[in-house]
């Protein structure tokens, strides 16, 4: 009997064979990805023209479940070309700072995602670099934090589903067998 299918067998074991997995793939994307070096980020200089605060508030099964996130939206107009629309979480900067920064002269460092990591207007620091960094590398470090929780419960569950499932199994194969052998002849 594979050590797979009898854990599968058990729903205890399909459980903690989802929560194991679910915890390695959070952990992996947590531990393995990597915020962009400075040099790989693009920079523009503008003047802001707008700003906006965008809300979103997380919904499951079509009702709120009070998460929500402030991010700013700026738009840089550049003195030739497209105007540049960039976001930044309400962990990096406050609603005071993005108004004093509307219609003033700025430079922004952003990856290809449009976030920013840096933001100086008039010789002075608004966001810096390596706080940006070191606050996202914090949260990245927490996501693999619950990975690994996540990894931490699912593997109980797969060691008690195993013998759970294998006993299932044993089960199914005496009653198949029974099934199966002849009846006795009467006489």
């Amino acid at each position: 009997m594979h050590i797979v299918s009898a854990i599968i067998a058990s729903w205890i074991g399909r459980i903690g064979l989802l929560l194991v997995l679910a915890g390695a793939c959070v952990y992996a994307y947590g531990k393995f990805s990597e915020l962009p070096a400075r040099s790989a980020l693009q920079t523009v200089e503008g003047t802001v023209s707008e700003a906006k605060q965008i809300t979103r508030t997380r919904t499951r099964r079509g009702q709120s479940t009070g998460s929500t996130s402030i991010d700013f939206q700026i738009t840089i107009t550049r003195a030739a070309g497209l105007p540049v629309e960039l976001t930044m979480p309400s962990q990096e900067i406050t609603r005071d700072q993005v108004v004093s920064i509307i219609n003033r002269p700025v430079r922004a460092e952003y990856d290809g995602d449009r976030d920013v990591y840096a933001l100086s207007s008039g010789g002075r620091t608004i966001i810096s670099y390596e706080d940006t960094v070191k606050k996202r590398s914090g949260a990245l470090a927490s996501i693999a934090t619950f990975g690994t929780a996540l990894f931490g419960l699912g593997l109980p569950l797969v060691l008690l589903g195993w013998p759970l499932g294998a006993r299932k199994l044993r089960k199914r194969a005496a009653a198949m067998q029974a099934a199966a052998a002849p009846a006795p002849m009467a006489t």
